[in-house]
């Protein structure tokens, strides 16, 4: 079942399948990981859900909700 990494829970991972961001934060997404096949797990929410905390390959990032909405994961 596919769904937005944004709705992912604290602790809940998936299986990148798509990402629609423009061209710039794709690169810039790309090198911290964010690419298809990875595992990305949601490690962290700020209080208003924004912006969200997530691990790849032991690498912790934060992503507004705005960008993780166009990054589509399954369920791993």
């Amino acid at each position: 079942m596919e769904k937005k990494a944004s709705d992912l829970l604290v602790g809940e991972s998936g299986i990148i399948k798509k990402i629609d961001l423009e061209e710039q934060k794709y690169f810039k997404t790309l090198h911290l990981g964010v690419c298809k096949e990875n595992r990305i797990q949601c490690v962290f929410r700020s209080p208003l859900n924004d912006p969200i905390a997530y691990k790849i390959y032991g690498s912790v990032f934060a992503l507004r909700q705005e960008d993780a909405e166009k990054i589509m994961v399954e369920y791993a």
